[in-house]
């Protein structure tokens, strides 16, 4: 049994960017994306792209998850899917360690923007 935070989602301030149509959303989690904790990040997501204006960019911040399985990767492309269908941008950073080899074995790696 793992101890520790399950992931946790929070909502950051909304950053405008450029001009009023475009915006930063960052939604970030903590500890183990699994399959007791992705069905609040999928919720979270899902509530960040459709409140979020079309052209908005939705940034999860994976920094501090630990652990991802089969049920992180679903949340996440999930989320990615119906972003782009509502024309967001979905971006994903602070991926490092197991996360990272997870979803490079798992083959979604690259069909997530990733960014540093």
């Amino acid at each position: 049994m793992r101890t520790g935070v399950h992931a946790s989602c929070r909502h950051r301030d909304t950053f405008p960017a450029v001009d009023s149509h475009n915006t930063e959303l960052v939604v970030s989690a903590t500890g183990d994306l699994d399959m007791s904790s992705a069905g609040e990040l999928g919720d979270r997501l899902t509530a960040a792209i459709r409140t979020s204006e079309p052209g908005a960019r939705i940034v999860v911040d994976l920094a501090d998850v630990s652990f991802c399985d089969s049920q992180g990767i679903r949340a996440l492309m999930l989320a990615h899917q119906l972003a782009e269908a509502s024309g967001r941008s979905f971006t994903i950073r602070g991926v490092t360690g197991n996360v990272e080899q997870v979803l490079r074995i798992a083959g979604v790696l690259d069909l997530l923007t990733l960014t540093a």
